[in-house]
Formats: structure tokens, C-alpha cells, sequence
């Protein structure tokens, strides 16, 4: 055994009888490869080679008049096999019991013997210590130990001299009622002081708390406000818009409305006052036939017309990159007529106009209906926003729109709102003053194919 010998002349040069062998470069590989060769009887017909010198395996405890406790498996054991000299291994063999890992061990060592010194061979022996290494450095098992609960296990007095501070030191929040406080206040609209006095906590700590929920629940918006991408979304909500009054290809209806706020302040705080003469952020939103928002836009002043907040929207460049085919939206008059946004007529004469322009109306219903279904179940929304830092403001809008996706998908009942609440309601609830001029070449080339649409459906 070629590559043994020279491992035990490495190993034993130098090398005192009686050292550790954990103190030894090679005494942490060695000694586990040794017992990895000679463990015990054989029961499975299994030989391996011996050192003849020993005339009696277990004479190895009496050397020199010592004796040793540890017998085979002791450090001064091993030293005296690999002192044994090499020319007189092989000349007698010993049954010996190997385990499922030894074995393997050992069917490396032949093969490793009946190569030459190539490179090949010196590969081979590179792939021995890396298992070698293993045997002598064997993982150890995971061990999960219960961590205990000190809180319960020890007593008031206990815990305070292990600890140095009483179980009552701290009372923090809970998540649940940092959600339950900031719904408080979307429902309300009150001071956030007063929303803070209904949680038992001061108005500063109530303040970061809707600040940190709101913008966590903003956070969610790609989970739950999207456009349709699909094939089988769109067609759905085609299908769903079809129902209401067989209007085509609607994939949803827009609007814009306000959004109370306190003045932000500042140079530029007169371009938050709209038309009714308060401070608003002017929110445009895209919702399908159920009510559900598919696109929110909530960072305009209250000064801003809605054809220009589209006009700088995502979702109008998107529609302009055919991302959506054929489909189109329904607005009021308030917006521009493109090929994929239908306004209704301002001047009607015959028949069919009035039926398109009646099929677009109820068409478009939802995104008005959305508004007030909206504004009721979050007073807030229409009462104001009593927080200055905008961002705030906007976070709020965004989360309330969430909180609307989820309560739709749910289908939860709308919750009873006062005659003041509905009179606050209905002074956000307005339109632009100027209707869009609809009557171009343009905007009849694309209003046209509905009305021959509408001519069709009527004449059948």
C-alpha cells in the first residue's frame, strides 16, 4: 500500500512517541484513518492488513511495562503502529468489522495503490484527503433546543435581578392596534390627537403611526391596484362594461375628483386651491364596472384640469403604445376624444347619437358611483386630511384606495354615513366648469365607428 507507507513516514518523522496527535499537522487525519483500517472482530467475512510486529492485537496495552486504559483507540496505540516498521506489514492479516463509511474509506486507499505516479494519481489522492477529512472531522447533528419564554418563566422579583428592568418597563404597540388606530382616523377625519386619545396613546406616537401604516399599506399597491394586462382580463372586463348598456371594447371608465387637504404651505400653496375655493389634491382614478380601481393618480394640485393630469399619466402612454389594442375608455366631456378615450356628444340630433350618448353615460357610471362609495366608506377623503407633509397626504389616498380594492373583493356591506357627512360628500363631487370642444374632423373619425356601431344595433 504505496500511498500509506509514505503517509506513515511523513507522519511518524519527527514525530515524539507519546504526543497528542490533535498537536500533530497530520494527527487529526491519521489517527481517523487508522480506525477507519483496524475496528474491531470481523462478523462480515471482511480482512484488512496488520502490523506482524504485534504478536497480539491486544498486547499493544503492555509496552515497555505500560499499560494503556484506552487500548486501540488511545493516542500512545497509534504512535506504536505507525513506528511499526514498514517492511514488516503484510505478512499476516486480521478479520476486522468496518462501517458503512470505513469501508469506503478503505476501498480508496486500494484503488489509490494501484495507481502510478501520474497526475491522475496524485487527483486520486487529493479526492482520498477530502474524504479522509470528513471521516476525521465529521459533522455534527443540528440540536433544537425550546428556547424559553422568560417573560413566564420567571417571577416579577426574578425577573428584575436577572434582568434589571420590570416586565412592565416597556408597553409598546401592537401592530393590531396601530391598524385599528389609523382606520379610526381614515373613518373619522378628526384630529389625529383625537384618534390618539381613542388608542390610549399621546398624539405624537398616534402621528408616526398613521404615517408608518399608511405607507405600508401604500406600499401594496402593485398587489392590488392594476390595469388588465391579460387576455382574459381584459376580456372579462370588456364583457362586464358590454352588460351594463352594450357599450364595445370599454376596459374602463376615468374621472378625476378632490381630495381635501390643510394648506401645504409655502410659495406654492395657492395651486392647491380649486374652483370651490379650498386646498385639494385633484385624484384621478380608472375603475372597472364593480367598482374596483384599476389606476390612481394622487399627486396634482387641486388647481390641475383633468385632461392635463391625464395627459401626464403612465397609462396615457401606454394606451398610446397600442399596449391595449382596440380597447378603450369611457370619460365625460371634460377630456379630449382620441381614438382610445370616447366622450359623449354635446349636440345631439338624430336617433343613434342619443342612443350612444346614453349607452356611454350609463357606461360610465361606475367611476362617478366609485367616487361616492369611496368618500363614504373613508370620510376623511371629504372631510380633509388634517397633515401637512404631503407625502403623507398622498400615502393616505393610496392606502384608502387599497383598503377599497380589498373591502370590494370581500364584498362587506357600506357603512351608514350622517346628512352632514353626505352634504361634505357631495361638495367634492364636481366637474370641470369647461367641457373640451368635441366637434373636429378628428374626433368624428373616432366617435364614428361607434355610431355606425350604434346605427347597426338599432336596425337589426
Amino acid at each position: 500500500m504505496k500511498f500509506i507507507k509514505q503517509e506513515i513516514k511523513l507522519t511518524v518523522e519527527n514525530l515524539d512517541p507519546f504526543t497528542s496527535f490533535q498537536e500533530h499537522r497530520h494527527g487529526a487525519l491519521l489517527p481517523n484513518t487508522i480506525r477507519a483500517l483496524i475496528v474491531g472482530p470481523s462478523n462480515c467475512g471482511k480482512t484488512n492488513l496488520i502490523f506482524t510486529s504485534l504478536t497480539n492485537i491486544n498486547g499493544i496495552r503492555f509496552h515497555n511495562g505500560q499499560y494503556y486504559n484506552h487500548g486501540l483507540h488511545s493516542d500512545q496505540c497509534l504512535t506504536l503502529l505507525l513506528q511499526t516498521p514498514v517492511h514488516s506489514v503484510i505478512d499476516r492479516q486480521l478479520p476486522v468489522t468496518l462501517t458503512s463509511r470505513n469501508r469506503l474509506v478503505t476501498k480508496h486507499y486500494m484503488d489509490i495503490d494501484d495507481y502510478s505516479d501520474t497526475e491522475e494519481s496524485d487527483e486520486a489522492i487529493d479526492d482520498f484527503d477530502h474524504l479522509a477529512e470528513l471521516v476525521a472531522f465529521p459533522r455534527r447533528a443540528k440540536i433544537i433546543r425550546e428556547r424559553p419564554d422568560h417573560f413566564k418563566v420567571w417571577r416579577d422579583d426574578e425577573f428584575l435581578n436577572r434582568f434589571r428592568l420590570n416586565k412592565d418597563t416597556n408597553n409598546a404597540v401592537t401592530p393590531s392596534q396601530k391598524l385599528l388606530m389609523t382606520l379610526r382616523y381614515y373613518a373619522t377625519g378628526s384630529f389625529i390627537a383625537t384618534c390618539a386619545d381613542f388608542a390610549g396613546i399621546h398624539k405624537t406616537t398616534g402621528g408616526k403611526i398613521v404615517i408608518e401604516v399608511s405607507k405600508a399599506i401604500a406600499a401594496l399597491r402593485p398587489d392590488f391596484i392594476h390595469f388588465p394586462t391579460t387576455d382574459d382580463e381584459i376580456r372579462k372586463v370588456k364583457q362586464d362594461f358590454f352588460n351594463i348598456a352594450k357599450f364595445p371594447s370599454c376596459i374602463g371608465a376615468i374621472d378625476c375628483t378632490h381630495i381635501k387637504i390643510r394648506s401645504p404651505g409655502g410659495d406654492d400653496a395657492e395651486i392647491f386651491r380649486n374652483r370651490k375655493q379650498f386646498f385639494s389634491l385633484n385624484v384621478q382614478t380608472i375603475c372597472d364596472s364593480k367598482l374596483i380601481i384599476q389606476n390612481i393618480v394622487a399627486r396634482w394640485p387641486g388647481s390641475s384640469h383633468d385632461a392635463n393630469i391625464f395627459r401626464n399619466s403612465d397609462i396615457k402612454q401606454r394606451f398610446d403604445n397600442g399596449e391595449f389594442k382596440d380597447c378603450v375608455l369611457v370619460a365625460d366631456s371634460g377630456y379630449s376624444i382620441q381614438s382610445y378615450m370616447i366622450t359623449p356628444m354635446l349636440y345631439l340630433i338624430t336617433n343613434v347619437e342619443n342612443t350612444f350618448n346614453e349607452s356611454q353615460i350609463r357606461t360610465r357610471n361606475p367611476v362617478e358611483r366609485f367616487y361616492g362609495v369611496w368618500k363614504r366608506r373613508f370620510p376623511i377623503l371629504s372631510l380633509g386630511i388634517n397633515v401637512r407633509n404631503l407625502d403623507t397626504v398622498q400615502a393616505i389616498i393610496v392606502a384608502s384606495s387599497i383598503l377599497h380594492n380589498i373591502v370590494r373583493q370581500f364584498g362587506d356591506d357600506q357603512p351608514r354615513v350622517t346628512e352632514e357627512q353626505e352634504h361634505l360628500i357631495a361638495l367634492t363631487l364636481f366637474h370641470q366648469l369647461h367641457d373640451i370642444n368635441d366637434q373636429g374632423r378628428n374626433q368624428s373619425i373616432h366617435r364614428n365607428r361607434f355610431l355606425n356601431y350604434f346605427n347597426t344595433l338599432l336596425s337589426t
